[in-house]
């Protein structure tokens, strides 16, 4: 009989420093997720982590990446400098994403030197062109040993990030070619699992994340960071009224708008919102600029501007720029720039108004945010195929992007063409400056963002939006109290200053809005509730065990509540404790980290291996080995 059995050695009552070891069978060993704690735990717990890797370290053969956050990837550097020397295993954007931020960590912590980077192994299983690069997502399976397999599923949490889906057998069967006669037990690895589902969407950039499939039984290791809380449903139009109507007081007062975000993907999230609202204020402008000079025209016959425009009727006008700024568009615009000088004070004045509120500078003040961005641009249009027809569709992108930003038709050279222009105009920001500044890092505590709020919040001609959750103590913890007037009594805000620029609450002037609830990667506690008993395969939830990590305590106590009275019995929701050992085919706990070895455990040689004899020397081999396998070593070693 196979086994199973898992390690939690982080993420455990903390929401940082996912990190899983599985091993399978006593010999084969697995780490999902590397991560780095993020203020959340003791030098005592670090310590023992540390331990208890090193006695494993050089026994672990693959590492697998969900995705690329310091969470899950930050402790990599010391795993390699700790012996590992196996594969690094991910998407392709995963890896790449890797490398960019472990070098900001490296050169930021000092702890390491830049080249422990070159000695890591990826292994990107979607790297190489032809069919099976358009059958990733639960299409293609990778074995790892005999009774043992993975695939991966989407998780809509950031660019590249995806669920690990072990398929195994409880009794030895050699390969899993037949699949068919075999009954596979599944395992999955959520990783974080993003807020974009069937029913909710705060966001344009990401298709939804995929419901693990169904079987007769399954273990799931779930995050569960929002377990405990039920988000309001915010839409991505809600979204963008609100940032819209945000930006649009800030320029028309002049106003200087400051975004902190963090460096991978929520900014990248921020500037295809600010993009798309710069498109739609574009387009306003345009049927603003026409009304106003369309009611002039109608005014006064014999204006020098009657020809111009007669060509565009204001019908067509309205209507062609709802769909795209075609050239005629441009053509007008080109016009009116070359007659403004001969239109009276009063319309002058009403197109600079107009001007005014709609022009929107953005400008991006962070050397990470950038090379971030590139592989967004890079990668952001990769295909496969769809889950229910041979057909290719985009592995990562939305159907509401495209409709949204006026892009037609199905995959082809041309749309992706359109596409790439697309997210570059969002992205591609040349200027650090402007009347609207994204900067990391999100939590305002380090990075570029020091300099700008050192400089714009004693000013009262700005504004800062804050778009994302704030640790304890951090300078964005401190902004996101002073909205709530916390430092008020006692006089606090004149004690209080802010972290590494010396500036005091008391010495704010400017505005500061909370958008945090607009934004978040992660599903919340009703979306996690629909991820393990969701129905749209079978009609009947199946048995199921689930692990909850990557979560505060009262988080996952929470959650486990909610999945319970819902599960009717047939899910079973565990709390596991940080490093304890839980086979998932026994259900047995165990609190030894002692590594077994087949060589020296009598019990497992006589319950794994028979006993072979070769020109008089005694062997132990794997019970699975069939009778070729056995010829081929008898060989090997007769003639070695």
């Amino acid at each position: 009989m196979n086994s199973v059995r898992l390690k939690f050695m982080g993420a455990i009552g903390t929401v940082t420093g996912s990190c899983t070891l599985i091993e399978y069978n006593k010999t084969h060993y697995y780490l999902v997720d590397a991560g780095m704690y993020q203020g959340e735990s003791s030098s005592e717990l670090e310590e023992i982590r540390e331990k208890i890797l090193k006695k494993y370290v050089k026994k672990i053969e693959i590492i697998f990446l969900t995705h690329a956050h310091l969470d899950h990837i930050g402790l990599l550097p010391d795993l390699i400098e700790w012996g590992f020397d196996g594969i690094i295993f991910g998407t392709k954007v995963t890896v790449e994403l890797t490398k960019i931020m472990l070098e900001d960590l490296i050169k930021i912590t000092k702890n390491h030197s830049l080249k422990i980077i070159e000695k890591m192994k990826f292994y990107a299983f979607d790297e190489n062109r032809g069919y099976d690069y358009f059958r990733a997502f639960g299409k293609k399976y990778y074995p790892l040993s005999d009774n043992l397999r993975v695939t991966i599923l989407r998780t809509a949490h950031i660019l590249g990030a995806c669920s690990y889906l072990f398929q195994y057998t409880e009794e030895e069967c050699g390969d899993l070619k037949n699949i068919e006669s075999i009954q596979l037990k599944n395992l999955y690895f959520t990783g974080d699992i993003g807020s974009v589902s069937d029913d909710v969407r705060p966001n344009i950039l990401f298709k939804e994340h995929q419901i693990p499939f169904n079987n007769e039984y399954k273990t799931i290791v779930m995050e569960s960071t929002y377990g405990g809380r039920r988000r309001p449903k915010k839409t991505y139009i809600e979204k963008y009224e609100k940032l819209s109507e945000e930006i649009q007081k800030a320029m028309e007062n002049g106003k200087t708008v400051i975004i902190p975000a963090f460096a991978l993907d929520r900014a990248q999230q921020i500037l295809v919102d600010l993009q798309y609202i710069s498109s739609f204020n574009y387009k306003k402008k345009l049927l603003d600029l026409y009304n106003a000079i369309a009611e002039y025209k109608s005014n006064n016959k014999d204006s020098c501007i009657t020809d111009v425009f007669d060509y565009i009727p204001t019908e067509k006008f309205g209507k062609e720029i709802q769909k795209k700024i075609s050239k005629e568009v441009k053509l007008l615009l080109n016009e009116l720039n070359h007659v403004f000088n001969e239109f009276p004070a009063d319309l002058q004045n009403k197109i600079e108004s107009i001007n005014k509120k709609s022009k929107m500078d953005i400008g991006i003040k962070s050397p990470l945010i950038r090379k971030i961005n590139k592989i967004y641009c890079e990668h952001l249009d990769e295909e496969f195929l769809s889950e229910t027809k041979e057909k290719r569709s985009y592995k990562y992108l939305s159907d509401i992007f495209l409709q949204e930003f006026g892009i037609e038709g199905e995959v082809s050279p041309e749309q992706k063409k359109s596409i790439r222009n697309r997210i570059a105009g969002c992205l591609n920001k040349n200027a650090e400056t402007g009347n609207i500044i994204v900067s990391a890092s999100g939590m305002c505590d380090e990075g570029p963002i020091l300099d700008l709020l050192k400089k714009y919040l004693p000013d009262e001609n700005s504004i800062i939006i804050l778009t994302g959750y704030m640790a304890n103590n951090t300078n964005g913890y401190l902004l996101k109290n002073y909205i709530n007037k916390k430092f008020n009594e006692n006089n606090l805000d004149e004690k209080i200053s802010l972290n590494n620029i010396g500036i005091r609450m008391a010495d704010i002037k400017c505005e500061i809005i909370d958008m945090s609830e607009y934004y978040s990667g992660h599903a919340d506690k009703e979306q996690l509730v629909n991820y393990v008993t969701n129905s749209r395969y079978n009609e009947k939830l199946i048995k199921t065990t689930i692990f909850l990590n990557h979560g505060q305590n009262n988080a996952r106590e929470e959650l486990k509540e909610a999945i319970e009275k819902i599960g009717n019995n047939k899910i079973e929701v565990l709390l596991p404790k940080i490093n304890k050992w839980y086979d998932i085919i026994t259900g047995e706990e165990d609190d030894t980290d002692e590594i077994e070895s087949a060589g020296i455990d009598n019990a497992y040689i006589s319950k794994h291996c028979r006993s072979i004899n070769i020109d008089g020397i005694e062997m132990y081999v794997p019970m699975e080995y069939n009778e070729e396998k056995l010829k081929n070593i008898i060989e090997f070693i007769k003639n070695n």
